[in-house]
């Protein structure tokens, strides 16, 4: 199949169809090229990246005077912040926030980046003063190296302002992710029977998450306890996670150029996370079909469908039991991940004192030493702490996963500009809705939506009205009315924290 189509012949790279699309019965309807257009993906796809980055920061203690002086400014600005909840306080860069965990009093923050958690007093020589925490959306969307490199030279120049300097760095936790369309049916591969017969593990705990419905599912398998300090495994419908969670949009189109998901399902997907509802897939398998489908009939029946389905009681169900085998189900990303912490690394400790570096200046030697002999940490997590086996083998999809190209070439500017575009989307969709919902609690019931924006927008100005809604313009000189609220400059600048990697370069 892959060489009629001109297409990689690699095994992890072959074109195909999940099983059950050309049994579905809209798939017959398309040409062979439109049936590769909407629906083809690369089979058994798996991906690699570091999800979850958390390293250690050491400062030369031995300066207590310099040191003393960065904490007292802290604490100074955690009092301000205290006392005048609801402003925001900037420090270099950072957004001082109330946040704290553990003795790490004091949170410095780069909005969907990264945190800077310091602490105020040392228990022993051996606790690191300052605990950096990367967020997956700056590893994905810029890379782990550019990650890395980001935070560690802008706490830099922070500690600079104080003279204060970095002694070493560590590593904290590493969350290892794997995502793949391998797995559709969690119960297959989860399920006790399965587990019994192919599962080989150094770990004992286990807990399951699923639903009993139709057909009983597993959306949630783990290995090991999560508050241990070495390793903990988890595999779970990643779909579902951003979906319902409502952020990280930009994996959705990252999944379909890496060719884990088709365009029908990329529609779909898009649909949901607008919606903010997993049940809403079911919703853009119809609305797919009533925007490219042929058969007129069939699309009569699904708009009845969905009149009747989606009015009050939005039975979900009773649509997805009507379009079986009619439409396909969406394409499931299942995310296998291996969260590690730093007494696992114990184990690697003569080797990472012999691997190379990319960066051997960088202050963050060793965590890039990590990140870039990564491969020998998966080799050993994949075959000796999880492994399933068919038999005396390796099962072929976990052997997917065992030899998954690492890369760090994420392509981060085109993911920021998908983000923004689906975001910007599921914000309208957000202010509709919440427009409506203002004026049916005001008793309008009409469905006129120039009315209910305009009454809206009266009750944050004093404007005249006229006929029973604001004039948005002035009938006498043309210009638009003044709709300024005191504090909307500063509500403003907040929000632009909040999304400011995302937001386009002003030239």
């Amino acid at each position: 199949m892959s060489a009629k189509w001109g297409l990689p012949t690699k095994w992890s790279d072959v074109m195909a169809y999940l099983r059950e699309v050309p049994r579905c019965k809209i798939f017959h309807e398309f040409t062979p090229e439109e049936q590769r257009q909407h629906f083809s993906i690369y089979d058994k796809k798996v991906i690699h990246n570091i999800d979850t980055l958390y390293y250690s920061v050491y400062l030369d203690e031995s300066d207590e005077k310099r040191v003393g002086e960065f904490v007292n400014v802290l604490k100074d600005y955690k009092e301000q912040v205290m006392q005048d909840r609801g402003t925001d306080y900037e420090i270099l860069d950072f957004l001082f926030t109330p946040f704290s965990f553990s003795i790490y009093s004091f949170c410095l923050r780069v909005e969907n980046m990264y945190d800077v958690f310091i602490s105020s007093y040392l228990p022993n020589k051996n606790t690191p003063r300052i605990v950096v925490q990367l967020r997956s959306v700056s590893l994905w969307v810029d890379g782990v190296h550019t990650a890395v490199e980001n935070s560690i030279q802008h706490l830099q120049r922070l500690l600079d302002c104080f003279g204060v300097r970095i002694e070493r760095t560590m590593e904290n936790r590493f969350d290892y992710a794997f995502h793949t369309n391998s797995i559709q049916n969690g119960y297959r591969f989860f399920g006790d029977k399965a587990l019994l017969r192919s599962l080989k593990t150094s770990l004992r705990k286990y807990q399951k998450v699923g639903d009993i419905g139709r057909e009983i599912t597993i959306d949630y398998f783990a290995l090991g306890m999560r508050d241990s300090n070495n390793i903990f495994f988890r595999a779970y419908n990643k779909t579902k996670e951003v979906i319902e969670e409502n952020y990280k949009s930009f994996f959705i189109d990252y999944w379909y150029e890496n060719k884990l998901i088709s365009a029908f399902d990329k529609y779909c997907l898009e649909h949901a996370y607008r919606k903010g509802s997993y049940n809403a897939l079911i919703e853009g398998r119809c609305l797919w079909y009533l925007e490219y489908g042929k058969d007129m009939a069939l699309k009569a029946e699904i708009k009845h469908l969905l009149n009747t389905c989606l009015g009050k009681s939005d039975n979900y169900e009773f649509l997805d039991d009507s379009i079986r085998g009619i439409i396909p189900e969406v394409t499931m990303v299942m995310n296998i991940e291996f969260q590690t912490k730093r007494k696992f690394y114990h184990t690697f400790e003569k080797h990472i004192g012999m691997w190379k570096c990319s960066r051997p200046d960088s202050p963050c030697a060793r965590i890039y030493k990590i990140i870039d002999n990564r491969k020998a940490i998966l080799d050993y997590l994949t075959t000796y702490t999880v492994c399933f086996k068919s038999g005396q083998k390796v099962s072929a999809w976990w052997q997917r996963v065992q030899s998954c190209r690492i890369r760090d070439d994420i392509g981060g500017k085109f993911i920021r500009e998908y983000t923004r575009k689906l975001d910007k989307e599921k914000l309208k969709r957000r202010i509709v809705n919440s427009v409506a919902a203002y004026s049916l609690y005001n008793g309008n019931f009409k469905p006129d939506m120039t009315t209910d924006f305009s009454d809206f927008i009266s009750v944050l100005n004093d404007n005249d009205v006229y006929g029973g809604s604001i004039a948005l313009v002035d009938t006498g000189t043309g210009a638009f009315a003044d709709l300024n609220q005191p504090d909307y400059a500063e509500r403003k600048k907040k929000k632009e924290r909040v999304i400011r990697r995302l937001l386009p370069k002003v030239e």
